[in-house]
């Protein structure tokens, strides 16, 4: 099956062909380029073969609470703004689909704070203070996620397949993969398509260039350095994937075994390509 493509193609559809909390906890999104059904009956008539659409999988990953490399705490305020990412990401996606006001009633505010057992007069401070505990950050997290697949399903975008534009990442210098842009950047990298193409805001920045996050040649193999290690690190690793992952500038890697629980190289949240 092809692989959705790397860069930014103004013409190009993608929808979310299948989004769904997986038997590890994670929030897994399957991003599909085009949207139309497969016409089989035009095939036999048109004596041609069935091209598949190409498609990509994403695993979203929870925060860590400690740092990878030197396994230290990591501050609850630091965590919080991860969450925070994550969600600003999970907001836009959702105003695909409803308004500001429907996706922040959803899922915004406090929301991923609810029926965890604290007061709501106290999210701002033991809910905050509490993210430091591995148990409550998974709960937190798998809370959010499971509000924002519960805004995706009434909206039956996994039905109706809403067509918008999406920029993707170079996985990797050594991986010609695609990934989604990391959390912490502000730019977007998801847009409807009633934008016209003229007026897109999707770009790559001088930083994303000097990181050839926007390469999509495919890398000639090097017999003479078959140990190349990437140097081209990004200031504030995002998602480094947990397991047996190909380690990449923003984290995200190929699946290799999933743990039940997932975690980042800076404890930020992370996503993985399953490509």
């Amino acid at each position: 099956m092809p692989l959705l493509p790397i860069g930014i193609a103004e013409d190009l559809t993608f929808v979310l062909d299948e989004c769904k909390i997986s038997e590890h906890g994670t929030l897994e999104l399957v991003i599909q380029q085009g949207g139309g059904a497969v016409d089989l009956f035009d095939a036999f008539e048109n004596d041609e073969s069935v091209q598949e659409p190409a498609k990509s999988k994403f695993i979203v990953y929870a925060p860590n609470s400690k740092d990878y490399t030197t396994k230290a705490p990591r501050p609850a305020t630091d965590i919080a703004k991860d969450l925070l990412d994550m969600r600003r990401a999970y907001l836009t996606y959702g105003m695909l689909y409803g308004t500001k006001k429907e996706v922040s009633e959803a899922y915004g505010g406090f929301a991923m704070f609810e029926g965890l057992g604290i007061a709501q007069s106290d999210y701002k401070t033991v809910a905050i203070s509490r993210l430091v505990e591995d148990d409550f950050l998974l709960k937190v997290y798998q809370n959010l996620s499971k509000k924002f697949l519960a805004f995706l399903k009434s909206k039956k975008a996994l039905v109706e397949k809403t067509k918008f534009r999406h920029k993707f990442w170079r996985k990797s210098p050594t991986k010609a993969f695609p990934d989604i842009p990391a959390f912490y950047m502000k730019d977007p990298s998801v847009e409807p398509m009633d934008i016209p193409k003229e007026a897109s805001k999707l770009s790559f920045s001088k930083w994303e260039q000097s990181k050839g996050k926007d390469d999509a040649t495919i890398p000639q193999p090097d017999n003479n350095n078959s140990n190349t290690t990437a140097t081209n690190e990004a200031p504030k690793s995002l998602f480094q994937a947990p397991g047996t992952v190909e380690a990449s500038t923003n984290g995200i890697g190929t699946i290799g075994d999933i743990p039940s629980v997932g975690s980042t190289a800076t404890g930020i949240p992370g996503i993985i390509s399953d490509n």
